[in-house]
């Protein structure tokens, strides 16, 4: 027998059955929800029934089919890993019990860390081993895999593994055998895997056609503990700040369990880092940025920028795929800090052009120039270079080429104007997917950074009157681009990544806004984005309502 080319639930709306490559499930099932179930179709084969009383009435030997017993005896070996359900019809009830006492008896030590464990050691460095942590609902990394090299069955070697109940159970990843028992997730720990599939990695994945954050990510969590517990850690408090919950235990229990595991990993020679260390420094890079008024060290960006700086993270990253994937949210990540705090970003930027999606004519490559020149905007903006005639000229011409070659798909498909007697201070810009929707708004924030320098360096060569009036002239220009970048979140409200970048953008120069009406405006746009985003956005509306009390009071004066 053969499955069906379609899944059960496209077949009962009469639907094609589309899956994207690397999915593991068709996109109608995707977008519901639900997992894909592919039914069995039989197929019959006719013969004569002659032919059929002839082969009933054949003897058959004894000799050649074996009792299942004999079969499984004779082809395993004392060396050889089989399933051991196989060999177990019904499961004791007390099989858990017995097994958790015994490991009761044995001493596993348990740590706790901290972001002061950090603090004391340069990424990547030996770190010392930290106190421990006491979680029942959390398994500790040595209980992950539990697997017995002496077997209770004759002849034969089995795996056996960890059992609990379904409350406190540790996350049984299994090993890698042929037929190995299937993942013991708890009813929470798979409700948090789906929240970071379809919910969190919808961020991560803006500008990668490929969706390594929810395809790949959660794959290799399945192998490597050390990423399990970053997307544990990551949905969990995802799930907080969505659910307005007050407690976050939970979310710093399963960071915790990231850290202990990375800081084993970090104290391992070079040599053995490798994607799975680059994923979870990243992802635990996210979970820094949730909590703002926290994130003021950077531990796990500094980690990143390090590990950046090994032959075998970046010959990964160059060969493309997951890394490479990571690598660019890590700029992001970089272009995000330097944009808030108003510093330089502390990265090898030419590195990345050494990519694969870097040169090429797809949309994610168009994206990726168009965040390596941000980037590079900020470098030089926050550098305090005075040399306008050369470097600031060369990027404003590189921005232009990066307009002129963008394809066909990255145009505006409507655009809603500006209608104040209707309540539209912002223009609201529709475009094709998040992909597009990404690069524009890294555009113009490109191009209101470098008319933001001009306004700085006082107009170049002018003087008097036409350094006032080059300065209005920027001045107009930023807030065009501002307005821009808010209509890019405002038309395509169904990917909240698009409120990130006008956030940075307002943080820089907002304080230009001087129209009342379209200052209300900019603070509703920032409390709707509090709404949608794991992001806080009080303190930024804090600081802009500070700066335009100010401005105004001096206006007066």
């Amino acid at each position: 027998m053969r499955h069906r080319s379609s899944c059960r639930r496209c077949r009962q709306r009469h639907k094609r059955c589309l899956t994207h490559p690397g999915s593991p499930q068709c996109n109608e099932c995707e977008q519901a929800g639900e997992l894909c179930y592919y039914e069995v179709k039989p197929q019959f084969r006719f013969f004569h029934r002659s032919s059929f009383r002839r082969r009933r009435s054949k003897p058959q030997s004894k000799e050649a089919s074996p009792s299942p017993a004999q079969g499984r005896n004779s082809s395993s070996s004392p060396n050889q890993i089989i399933d051991f359900r196989d060999t177990l019809p019904h499961r004791s009830p007390n099989i858990g019990t017995e097994r958790n006492n015994t490991n009761k008896s044995a001493s596993v030590r348990q740590r706790r860390v901290s972001y002061d464990d950090l603090a004391h050691h340069p990424w990547p460095s030996p770190m010392a081993d930290p106190p421990s942590l006491h979680d029942p609902r959390i398994p500790s990394p040595e209980t992950i895999f539990h697997v017995t090299t002496q077997s209770d069955f004759p002849n034969q070697s089995a795996i056996d593994f960890t059992h609990s109940s379904p409350s406190t159970s540790p996350i049984s990843l299994g090993v890698r055998a042929p037929s190995s028992p299937p993942l013991a997730f708890t009813e929470r720990e798979a409700y948090l895997m789906g929240v970071y599939i379809h919910q969190v990695s919808l961020s991560p994945d803006s500008c990668d056609e490929e969706r390594h954050f929810a395809t790949t990510v959660p794959k290799l969590a399945l192998e490597e503990p050390i990423v399990l517990y970053g997307i544990f850690a990551l949905a969990s408090r995802f799930d907080e700040i969505q659910t307005k919950t007050h407690s976050d235990v939970e979310s710093t229990q399963y960071h915790n369990q990231c850290l202990e595991l990375l800081i084993d990993a970090l104290s391992k020679p070079p040599e053995t880092y490798g994607v799975p260390l680059l994923t979870a420094v990243v992802l635990s890079r996210l979970y820094e940025e949730f909590d703002v008024g926290k994130d003021t060290q950077f531990y796990h960006l500094k980690g990143t920028r390090n590990l950046l700086g090994f032959n075998a993270i970046t010959k990964s990253a160059q060969n493309g795929g997951l890394a490479e994937a990571v690598c660019w949210l890590h700029l992001h990540q970089v272009i995000y800090i330097s944009m808030v705090h108003k510093q330089k970003p502390d990265l090898y930027l030419e590195i990345f052009k050494t990519f694969q999606s870097y040169d090429g004519n797809s949309d994610r490559s168009h994206v990726n120039r168009a965040v390596y020149l941000l980037a590079r905007v900020l470098h030089e903006f926050f550098s305090g270079s005075s040399d306008i005639s050369q470097v600031w000229t060369q990027l404003e011409t590189e921005l232009d080429d990066w307009y002129r070659g963008i394809p066909r798909s990255f145009q505006v498909l409507y655009e809603a104007p500006i209608n104040v007697t209707a309540g539209r201070t912002f223009p609201s810009i529709w475009m094709l997917s998040s992909l597009q929707v990404m690069a524009l708004e890294y555009y113009y924030a490109s191009r209101a950074i470098i008319c933001l320098y001009r306004c700085n360096s006082g107009g170049g060569q002018a003087f008097g009157f036409d350094a006032m009036k080059a300065r209005k002239s920027n001045e107009e220009s930023i807030l065009y681009y501002l307005r821009r970048s808010i209509g890019l979140a405002r038309g395509n409200e169904y990917f909240p990544g698009a409120y990130y970048m006008p956030s940075y953008v307002l943080f820089l120069c907002g304080h230009l806004i001087r129209d009342p009406i379209e200052r209300d405006q900019c603070v509703q746009f920032l409390g709707d984005m509090a709404d949608r985003v794991p992001r806080e956005s009080y303190q930024l509306i804090q600081t802009l309502q500070k700066e335009w009390a100010e401005l105004d009071e001096l206006g007066r004066q």
